[in-house]
């Protein structure tokens, strides 16, 4: 448990994967998908969601995940830049 009582993501990412190992995908899948609602930022939730889109070949699942990818990766890397151009 983390400081203010929110399970640590890592957990449920821990988690699921020992149900993929044991064959529950749907389960895994759905603990997976609540983790990605409560932190956007979950990379290991993420790249375990894309590893079942891609297992399963659910191309709908890799689409979402490939967006909360992108979505995650702009929150911590901005492409565009919000720097003013430098003078020459």
């Amino acid at each position: 448990m983390s400081s203010n009582g929110a399970a640590d993501p890592a957990v449920h990412a821990r988690h699921a994967r020992l149900l993929l190992a044991v064959g529950n995908v749907a389960e895994a899948q759905a603990i997976l998908e609540a983790l990605v609602k409560l932190s956007p930022g979950s990379v290991e939730a993420l790249a375990i969601l894309g590893q079942i889109a891609a297992t399963t070949q659910d191309e709908e699942l890799a689409e979402r995940v490939k967006l909360a990818t992108l979505n995650a990766t702009e929150a911590v890397l901005p492409l565009t830049s919000t720097q003013p151009e430098a003078q020459a």
